[in-house]
């Protein structure tokens, strides 16, 4: 079975950089005016990406919540509790951060990034697999791993000519990277100790986050 799973994370990471393969584009390209079919900008394209990556992190830390606490010393009732508590602060911190989001859209990538850099800090806190560095780590993955995507997306919606494409350029790096999270953190934890394969997904998401502020400061670049 793992080897099953191993290769199915194989596809789903060479089906990125084939839906991502958009053609770059000219200055005779651009559009004009906002219309549908125009191409996705480059900066979309790099949302994409920080997305494929911090959604590795981010997936494989919710699926594996209970795992990581019972290593760290929490009965699996108990992790699951908190696994219940951080959920609702992750909706919560969604909420608010939507409601700021709109009064200042284009800093939307910007927060996202500090988001991601909040949960790769998480992710090295509960690495330590101790009580108390789980129970904070839960909480920074809440108010940041967990609390991006809805940023992003949104950037990426307010960066493209055409937002459907925008869109669906922007969900297939969610989508690739949430099928591939639990699958690569999985075949890890048969390589690596557990803390090891934490400190893995938290250097993903600081890639992640170093991507996602390429991408802003090239949506900044295009708007001057």
């Amino acid at each position: 079975l793992s080897r099953v799973l191993e290769v199915a994370g194989g596809i789903c990471l060479a089906a990125v950089p084939v839906a991502l393969s958009v053609p770059k584009r000219t200055d005779a390209m651009r559009p004009k005016t906002s219309a549908r079919g125009a191409r996705v900008p480059r900066s979309v394209r790099l949302w994409a990406v920080a997305a494929f990556f911090g959604c590795i992190g981010a997936n494989a830390s919710s699926v594996y919540f209970v795992a990581i606490g019972g290593a760290s010393g929490l009965s699996a009732p108990t992790a699951g509790i908190l696994l219940s508590v951080t959920a609702a602060l992750a909706m919560a911190t969604r909420g608010v951060a939507g409601a700021l989001a709109d009064r200042r859209p284009r800093g939307n990538a910007l927060v996202a990034c500090a988001q991601m850099l909040a949960g790769a800090v998480g992710l090295l806190a509960i690495s330590t697999t101790t009580i108390a560095g789980f129970v904070g780590g839960a909480v920074l993955l809440a108010v940041g791993q967990w609390g991006w995507a809805g940023l992003l997306l949104s950037a990426a919606l307010r960066g493209s000519p055409d937002p459907a494409r925008g869109a669906a350029a922007i969900q297939s790096g969610f989508f690739a990277g949430g099928a591939a999270g639990p699958v690569v953190f999985g075949s890890l934890l048969e390589l690596i100790p557990m803390s090891a394969a934490l400190a893995v997904g938290a250097g993903l998401t600081v890639v992640a986050a170093a991507i996602a502020l390429a991408g802003h400061r090239m949506a900044a670049r295009d708007r001057a």
